[in-house]
């Protein structure tokens, strides 16, 4: 890296977090000496979206995302609270492995996106595939790296032969070693800029994005073609598979679809407070209920799933069905927050 990181390492405090990058950004700012939560790391960084990429494969089956693309959150986040952001990748693993414990020599900490499959320390029904895992590296002793992860309990060792490896998968947002932290002087205060400016791309890109493959149309997309799969010929086990696919990425992937909604809402509860705006409170509400019908929808395509019959034309009505309820709920947020933020001075 260009520049030492700003996170000084007797400042990290280990916290569990609802999502790894947006915990991850929201300890890394903390100990760079300005205090943001986690729901406000993922608030200004406008992770809230909503994917579905037909086209994209991922062991055969269809893409869908209830976030933004991995890396977004930090670099949006530090950039609107005017901080600056180094990162690197490297095509060399040796490279890789040399810059991290320069890093570490000089006593800093360094954010690190890596593969969940290659974490000995986690649980392995936590462990598969993803390559957009991220977490902060403290220090090596030996042939071990101390990683403060927001999915333990505490920070854990790993060794250094294991973290490398997770450093460098192959696949889909394959990482290539990516490390990253801020430096430089932080400012006194959140800026109200950069809050808004989170609220606008949100509700922006969720309400008007040009493709139907991206945010609300992204949804009724997807919805329209769960009913078609469910009432034309197809693969049985296929089906079964997409559709567990989709509801693994809304129940467990980071922290799953309905999670983010969650999360989202907690952003929008503080930011009334952060802002003065009662109507964000009501906003934070409605989006807790968006998150209530991602769980509903889950439990009605889970059973479809998992019963012994073929999966009928019914069982696809009724998950179209409950998946518009939740494209119409969040199509009324985001609305609301779109001509909140067009008033807001």
């Amino acid at each position: 890296m260009k520049h030492k990181p700003s996170s000084e390492l007797s400042k990290i405090v280990h916290r569990q977090a609802t999502h790894c990058e947006s915990g991850t950004v929201a300890t890394l700012c903390t100990a760079s000496g300005l205090p943001l939560s986690e729901p406000m790391a993922f608030g200004i960084g406008s992770g809230i979206f909503f994917s579905h990429l037909s086209f994209v494969k991922m062991m055969d089956l269809e893409t869908t995302s209830f976030r933004s693309l991995p890396g977004t959150i930090a670099k949006k986040t530090f950039g609107r609270l005017g901080m600056n952001l180094t990162s690197q990748r490297f095509r060399r693993v040796e490279d890789g492995v040399e810059a991290l414990d320069a890093i570490l020599a000089q006593g800093s900490a360094v954010g690190i996106q890596v593969s969940v499959m290659d974490l000995p320390y986690l649980p392995r029904r936590f462990r598969f595939p993803f390559n957009a895992h991220h977490v902060i590296v403290l220090k090596r002793e030996g042939d071990q790296y101390l990683v403060e992860d927001t999915l333990a309990t505490e920070p854990k060792w790993c060794p250094v032969e294991d973290f490398t490896r997770a450093r460098f998968p192959k696949g889909p947002f394959a990482p290539d070693g990516l490390m990253y932290a801020p430096w430089g002087r932080p400012p006194e205060a959140v800026p109200r800029s950069a809050v808004l400016a989170g609220l606008r791309e949100s509700a922006n890109r969720m309400l008007y994005a040009p493709a139907p493959f991206f945010g609300i149309n992204a949804i009724r997309f997807l919805a329209k073609r769960i009913e078609k799969w469910s009432s034309g010929p197809r693969d049985e086990r296929w089906l079964r598979l997409q559709l567990a696919q989709v509801v693994r990425m809304a129940e467990e992937v980071g922290s799953g679809g309905a999670g983010f909604r969650y999360l989202f809402a907690a952003f929008l509860d503080e930011a009334s407070a952060f802002l003065g705006a009662d109507i964000l409170h009501d906003d934070s509400l409605a989006m807790v209920d968006c998150g209530d019908l991602w769980r509903a929808f889950s439990v009605v395509t889970a059973g479809a799933c998992k019963k012994e019959a073929p999966i009928s034309a019914e069982d696809g009505r009724r998950m179209r069905e409950a998946m518009l309820a939740c494209a119409e709920a969040e199509t009324k947020v985001f609305k609301s927050l779109f001509a909140f933020v067009k008033s807001a001075k």
